[in-house]
């Protein structure tokens, strides 16, 4: 809980993308690198759990063979509303990714300090988004086939 101010250089107001619990902006630190900040939005967690209680709710009258499904959603989604959680996972991934993929494959590194549950400070990557590129991919390859994506 501090100002922006006492945190940031420069913040976009504007997201440059966002999701379902949350949303990123750019951001610049005083010490003058870039990063991203992703802000999960205010009760993201409070009310996807209510969606689920919901149909869970129904599940159990209407079919109740599936309501064990919504038990594994639950325990999936519990880390999905932590960013300090994801944060380490990003650690992991980066102190993982093999000599092979280090030139080709960037992940961003968290800034520690600024994480907490609700937001996840991490360094500005520029460059194509992995889905993009996927994307692109698949369109050359579907372009050099004569078929469509």
């Amino acid at each position: 809980g501090c100002k922006l101010e006492q945190v940031f250089k420069s913040f976009e107001r504007e997201s440059m993308g966002s999701a379902s619990i949350g949303q990123c902006h750019r951001a610049e630190l005083l010490d003058g690198r870039s990063v991203v900040v992703k802000v999960m939005r205010p009760n993201a967690e409070r009310l996807f759990r209510g969606d689920l209680d919901t149909l869970d709710t129904f599940c159990k009258l209407a079919q109740p063979h599936i309501c064990p499904v919504f038990d594994e959603f639950r325990r999936q989604f519990a880390t999905e509303f932590n960013y300090t959680r994801e944060a380490a996972n990003l650690h992991l991934m980066r102190g993982s990714l093999s000599s092979k993929w280090q030139t080709t494959v960037c992940i961003p590194e968290p800034i520690d300090s600024l994480c907490t549950k609700n937001v996840l400070v991490m360094e500005y990557l520029p460059g194509v988004k992995l889905v993009d590129a996927m994307q692109e991919q698949a369109q050359r390859e579907a372009d050099r086939r004569g078929v469509t994506v």
